[in-house]
């Protein structure tokens, strides 16, 4: 379970590296938070303890995920002006 739990952790690191990168000495911390909002745990209490649907799931979990990146996303590219 540790070892399975390490691998989904370093994907985890994996996916997220840019904006891990960005997010400089919170790096440890935004990784923690993704961690654990994305976990069975989390995930199991939102559909069985709370009832919420499998929709309404994911839109929660995708929330508080973009909430903790977002002071780290990439800023958009400048438009060219014509």
């Amino acid at each position: 379970l540790n070892e399975a739990y390490r691998a989904a952790r370093a994907q985890l690191s994996a996916v997220f590296a840019s904006e891990l990168n960005r997010a400089g000495r919170s790096k440890a911390t935004v990784l923690d938070e993704i961690d654990l909002e994305l976990s069975w745990p989390a995930w199991d209490t939102l559909r069985t303890r709370q009832g919420c649907s499998v929709d309404r799931s994911r839109k929660l979990v995708t929330e508080l995920v973009t909430s903790v990146l977002a002071p780290f996303e990439a800023p958009a590219p400048k438009r060219r002006k014509r």
